[in-house]
């Protein structure tokens, strides 16, 4: 659940897209494919068995280390997924881990590479196995059409799925608080002065965000759980900025929500009046850290 005053929505990549995004992978890792191979060439001095041999596993250890180190370093993207902007994300809503990405694209050469490459060298002496690699291939395409998230066999494995790459915007309630004076009370229960927010900026704010998204756990001691982790964050907070209000442990969520809305609302302001912050680290009168225009 996204925190009280964000909209996010998550939307499945369309299959264009997505075999739009796979098309351009192949054209890079082929450019660096071929790279590989001139090189080989070179240092063999033209094609023999040790050249053949390290094509031959060039085409396994570049492809996929591509996708492995791209979706790791650029969270969830490879270079395509950042330029037509999609990103694979974990269904269960926690952040991708590397075991997820290492199935997903170690399936893909299950998925697609290798039936490819054997229907390619296909001949009437081997036409059982051609057959099963038909099929297999029809199997892997019918797949993605059969579920909401468009998810390969891959993307089942892992429990992961490509989206369009979320864009956060303010609700309308939020907005209004904005476009005017900044309140000293947010919420009912909750008071910060301008002290306080001018504290942190917009970075720390994001990070708010995403532990505020996590939303409500079903389980009890799951539950327990954040509310103890909320309540330390809620203590930082305070302890930071000078906050002595008392918060119990089940109101350290519409503490943080409170706080959010506050923080998100000034920096929103000082944007209109025309400078922006990005971190804690900013202070009156140095530029580096102040944009004009918000």
């Amino acid at each position: 659940m996204p925190p009280e005053g964000v909209s996010l929505t998550l939307v499945p990549a369309g299959l264009g897209a997505r075999l739009g995004s796979q098309l351009l992978d192949l054209f890079i890792t082929i450019a660096f494919l071929v790279a590989f191979i001139w090189a080989a060439l070179y240092a063999f001095d033209g094609f023999s068995g040790g050249s053949f041999i390290l094509i031959l596993l060039a085409v396994f250890f570049i492809r996929v280390p591509y996708y492995v180190i791209c979706e790791i370093i650029l969270n969830g993207q490879t270079l395509s997924k950042k330029l037509l902007g999609l990103r694979t994300v974990s269904i269960n809503g926690r952040g991708l881990t590397i075991y997820q990405i290492v199935v997903r694209n170690l399936m893909r050469e299950i998925e697609f590479f290798a039936p490819v490459t054997y229907l390619l060298a296909f001949n009437a002496q081997s036409i059982v196995f051609g057959t099963i690699a038909a099929i297999w291939s029809l199997v892997v395409v019918i797949v993605p059409f059969r579920n909401r998230w468009n998810q390969r066999l891959g993307d089942i494995l892992a429990d992961t799925a490509v989206i369009e790459t979320p864009k956060p915007t303010l609700l309308s309630d939020v907005a209004v608080q904005s476009a005017g004076k900044v309140r000293d009370t947010v919420s009912d229960a909750y008071a910060f002065t301008r002290a306080q927010l001018d504290y942190y900026g917009r970075h720390e704010l994001q990070v708010l965000e995403q532990v505020l998204r996590e939303g409500t756990v079903v389980d009890e001691k799951k539950a327990f759980d954040r509310s103890v982790a909320l309540l330390r964050i809620v203590r930082q907070i305070q302890r930071k900025i000078g906050h002595d209000a008392q918060v119990k442990r089940e109101d350290a969520e519409r503490f943080l929500e409170a706080f959010y809305r506050a923080q998100r609302t000034y920096l929103e302001e000082r944007g209109l009046m025309g400078d922006r912050r990005d971190n804690k680290f900013y202070r009156e009168g140095t530029p580096e850290n102040a944009s004009s225009g918000g």
